[in-house]
């Protein structure tokens, strides 16, 4: 089982073809793509995203401000019901007396 050289070359370039250092290309180093169409089409389509996407943001912040107001007054309520049972207005459960079991029968014989 050999492996062939130009699937090697594919993934590791020959050391003649690396760039030195100060030629490193990354990804987001690429210039960006002309299109033959033209740019106007292209840019009323971003610009069309663009506010469909800020309208979305829009939207968000409006629920997420919603929620919150929810939240607190929802918060407020159960503070008030907690802070009036403090106070002593409503009587608190009281716990049923604990009757002691009576003491196993090796206690009583071992008195």
């Amino acid at each position: 089982m050999s492996i062939d050289a130009a699937e090697l070359y594919r993934v590791y370039p020959a050391a003649s073809e690396q760039p030195t250092g100060s030629e490193t290309v990354h990804a987001n180093d690429r210039k960006p793509m002309r299109t033959p169409a033209g740019d106007g089409l292209d840019r009323e389509q971003l610009l069309e995203r663009i506010s469909e996407q800020a309208e979305a943001i829009r939207d968000l912040r409006r629920q997420l401000d919603d929620s919150e107001t929810e939240r607190r007054r929802v918060q407020e309520r159960l503070t008030a019901l907690l802070t009036h049972r403090q106070t002593g207005s409503v009587p608190a459960v009281q716990r049923a007396e604990t009757v002691s079991a009576p003491a196993p029968w090796w206690r009583r014989w071992f008195k």
